[in-house]
């Protein structure tokens, strides 16, 4: 048996992208996206219902590896003032891993009129909306 086997590391690849789930503290770092993103004075829409740490943590994979492309996105990430529209995986998943996200600001009142809501206030739960 080799070390990394012993280890419980078979098949370990030091340069393979690790994600913040498999090295822990994932939901800490989410927390802390959201907590900056608030700091930030930017807001979530007021119909995000909840934040989803598996597809955040997938997402900022995909941003770390490289995967994941500005141009390749099917729905812009879109903001209107201060106000987060659409995009809101991605935009913590960027905050996550300091990728430069594309964002598309549109002139406010375009989309109505919307407070939105503090990022931290998101209750963190897993799973896609129905």
């Amino acid at each position: 048996m080799d070390f990394l086997s012993f280890l419980g590391l078979a098949g370990f690849d030091a340069l393979s992208p690790v994600s913040s789930k498999e090295i822990g503290g994932g939901i800490d770092q989410i927390k802390d996206a959201l907590k900056r993103l608030d700091d930030k004075g930017l807001k979530a829409s007021d119909v995000q219902g909840h934040i989803d740490p598996d597809n955040v943590n997938k997402l900022a994979d995909k941003m770390r590896s490289g995967e994941f492309k500005n141009e390749l996105m099917d729905q812009p990430v879109i903001r209107q003032g201060d106000v987060q529209l659409s995009g809101h995986h991605r935009t913590v998943a960027a905050e996550v891993t300091g990728f430069p996200l594309d964002v598309k600001n549109v002139p406010e009142g375009t989309a109505g009129a919307m407070d939105g809501q503090s990022w931290s206030d998101l209750p963190l739960d897993p799973g896609r909306r129905d």
